[in-house]
């Protein structure tokens, strides 16, 4: 206990964790089940895990942060929050303007292989 309390205290917060792999399939199996309202944001659910996939992908992701926007700079400014909530939604709407043909893309190649197999 003390290896993994003590030493280890980042495993426990870390992606291969067995608490965030549960906390994981919980929340998924929470949404599963749960109805929304239709409203202007499920038009956009089936595409944030392609806006995750894109802008956490270890190449972009050390472009991003460590090349294209230099966060050590930012975080040193008085509107930090304001400029990290405004590149956040930047990424988010390039993300997202990237996943869209993606989607569309990868919809039609399931139908292509739905109508094969079937």
């Amino acid at each position: 206990m003390y290896f993994f309390l003590i030493d280890y205290k980042d495993w426990m917060i870390d992606y291969h964790s067995p608490f965030v792999l549960l906390a994981s399939v919980l929340l998924f199996l929470f949404f599963k089940e749960t109805h929304f309202k239709k409203t202007w944001g499920n038009k956009i659910i089936p595409f944030i895990f392609g806006i995750y996939l894109i802008h956490e992908h270890p190449l972009i992701r050390t472009l991003l942060w460590e090349e294209w926007i230099p966060i050590h700079q930012i975080i040193q400014q008085p509107l930090m929050n304001l400029i990290l909530l405004g590149l956040s939604t930047l990424i988010f709407i390039v993300c997202l303007l990237l996943s869209l043909p993606l989607h569309k893309l990868s919809k039609r190649i399931f139908e292509i292989l739905l109508t094969k197999l079937n």
